[in-house]
């Protein structure tokens, strides 16, 4: 089901809420334990010397996906390559339950590239990731690298969804693009020209009304708290977390970070093990 960017169809999504969500969420959590298992068996395959070529190309097919302006093509592209991860794990009917879930959640996956990453930016930052997990040849850096990637995009659908207008209003719309392109210098008066359609004097005085704080410092937690969960789910190098959320320089996001969190991003790995 395809959703216009003026909002078509949107109230159909709307009756999401309640009992239709929290099950999409289960089947969610069950695509993430999956991916992960499979994540995982791929890793392993790597570290012993195996091929996971059939991998390597669909992510470098996902990658030249995103600046090809292709909605349709995008999407496949990103489907095909979580489901060579499952393919190249190699366990007996584990496709044949993946195939099933994903005949599940295709409508709402497609709801959620239409809403959230509109302009195909997801995927230099959350699949990569995962890519580079599974090529480190660590099982269970991989197993929580896939798992991590499933629960930031639901954490960003779940902002969303809280509130009943956000195709509608430029704040949100600012915010679902920000939470997108963590991971890219962001400009943001190219954001509000081309996002929420106004000027950036008029999106900065609307985004403090509505949030409290400015859009920098907006983007800066959202950035600390994505690094936040790549510390503590995944054996990523904290100079590679620092990168992933958009810091070019890895003492400043030390700094941020202890602001942020009172403490440095290594005493948080050290605490979550």
């Amino acid at each position: 089901m395809q959703v216009g960017a003026d909002g078509t169809r949107m109230s159909h999504y709307h009756s999401w809420r309640g009992r239709e969500i929290d099950a999409y969420r289960k089947l969610y959590m069950l695509r993430a334990l999956l991916e992960g298992f499979a994540a995982a068996e791929v890793a392993s395959i790597m570290k012993s010397g195996g091929s996971i070529e059939i991998v390597r190309q669909s992510f470098e097919r996902l990658e030249k996906s995103a600046s090809s302006g292709d909605h349709a093509k995008f999407l496949e592209r990103d489907m095909e390559f979580h489901r060579s991860i499952i393919r190249r794990a190699g366990v007996p009917r584990l496709e044949d339950l993946w195939i099933i879930l994903e005949a599940e959640l295709r409508d709402f996956v497609v709801f959620m590239h239409q809403i959230l990453y509109g302009d195909t930016c997801l995927i230099a930052g959350n699949h990569d990731i995962i890519w580079h997990a599974i090529i480190s040849g660590d099982p269970e850096n991989a197993r929580s690298a896939a798992e991590a990637h499933f629960d930031s995009i639901w954490q960003a659908m779940e902002k969303h969804l809280s509130f009943p207008d956000s195709t509608g209003d430029p704040v949100e719309r600012a915010c679902g693009y920000l939470l997108c392109h963590l991971h890219e210098h962001v400009s943001l008066a190219d954001m509000a020209r081309n996002v929420a359609y106004l000027s950036l004097n008029q999106l900065e005085r609307r985004f403090k009304k509505a949030k409290g704080i400015t859009i920098t410092k907006y983007l800066q937690n959202l950035r600390l708290e994505r690094a936040a969960i790549m510390i503590c789910k995944t054996s990523i190098r904290i100079c590679d977390v620092a990168e992933r959320v958009g810091y070019k320089d890895a003492s400043r996001f030390t700094q941020h970070f202890y602001r942020h969190f009172g403490m440095t991003p290594g005493e948080m790995r050290r605490a979550s093990t």
